[in-house]
């Protein structure tokens, strides 16, 4: 069978299906509200279906079958495989993420629906971040690949990806981006500035090598699928890189000046981490490529 886009209408003259896949490992205590906000949204529930990938039991799950909401259960690491594992039961053309610890705004998925055209392959919009107290951190919408619950991907670009992504353990929301850039087209993102969700800043401590590690599994995507280095400056060009890079993406100095503060306030990021982010995220992705674009481009 070959590859259907869905666009506004399937075949038979009605909406896309939208497949939500929420993802937990070993942590509880943030599920119930994230799986609400999936299950309380303004698009009718006919239009969508929910996929909840875990590896543990939760004493909600007989009640959120009776609704409907398919169980995927798995038993090892790695975001890739847990978002892999639940598309084999996603019947939608249209897939939505959502991480444990972040929640949908209730017009989230009546907006994604909205926006999806019928070339349309990728979806981002902004988002808000907060804190575990509930203090808000304000929007953030610099790059159309940071934050994993902010994104809606075609299946398509997914299950053609399925081996890479399985090798994905942390970096999932560049490896989407990624991956859609990879199958060579130009078109086919929608950049949504209206902030759809709200992301959850927990304090992390530096993960540079599995970055690094997931950043190899994407650079080989790239070359097995465009076969050469000027494609991949290409991409990398796409993605603005400047002197100031946050998550892979063009940022401002007074940009990230006020990402960096909101952060350190929040006593969720240190300093140390926050510099070490800005000189690792871009270019863990393509090393060898950003290394000569910045030797070119006197970057500093």
């Amino acid at each position: 069978m070959g590859v259907w886009v869905a666009g506004l209408t399937e075949r038979d003259g009605s909406a896309p299906l939208i497949s939500v896949v929420v993802t937990a490992y070993n942590r509880r205590e943030y599920l119930k509200r994230a799986v609400d906000s999936v299950l309380c949204q303004t698009l009718p529930r006919d239009r969508y279906e929910v996929v909840v990938s875990k590896n543990f039991e939760f004493d909600l799950d007989s009640e959120w079958s009776d609704l409907g909401v398919k169980l995927v259960f798995f038993d090892r690491p790695g975001l890739g495989a847990r978002v892999a594992d639940a598309l084999r039961y996603c019947k939608g053309d249209v897939v939505c993420l959502l991480e444990d610890d972040d929640v949908y705004h209730q017009d989230r998925l009546e907006r994604v629906l909205g926006v999806w055209g019928g070339r349309t392959l990728y979806y981002h919009s902004a988002f808000e971040m907060f804190t575990d107290d509930g203090r808000r951190l304000g929007v953030f919408d610099a790059n159309p690949w940071r934050n994993c619950s902010s994104t809606a991907v075609h299946r398509w670009v997914l299950t053609s990806s399925e081996p890479y992504l399985r090798e994905v353990r942390l970096h999932l929301d560049m490896f989407y981006y990624i991956a859609f850039r990879s199958l060579g087209r130009a078109d086919g993102c929608v950049v949504d500035t209206h902030p759809t969700t709200s992301a959850r800043m927990h304090r992390s401590p530096d993960r540079s090598r599995e970055y690094a590690a997931d950043g190899e599994v994407m650079r080989r995507m790239l070359l097995d699928r465009l076969g050469s280095t000027a494609a991949l400056e290409e991409i990398v060009d796409h993605l603005n890189l400047t002197k100031k890079v946050v998550g892979g993406g063009r940022i401002t100095p007074r940009e990230y000046a006020r990402y960096a503060a909101s952060a350190i306030e929040a006593g969720v990021h240190d300093s140390y981490w926050l510099r070490r982010m800005a000189e690792v995220s871009a270019g863990f992705i393509l090393p060898g490529v950003f290394r000569r674009l910045y030797r070119s481009r006197n970057l500093s």
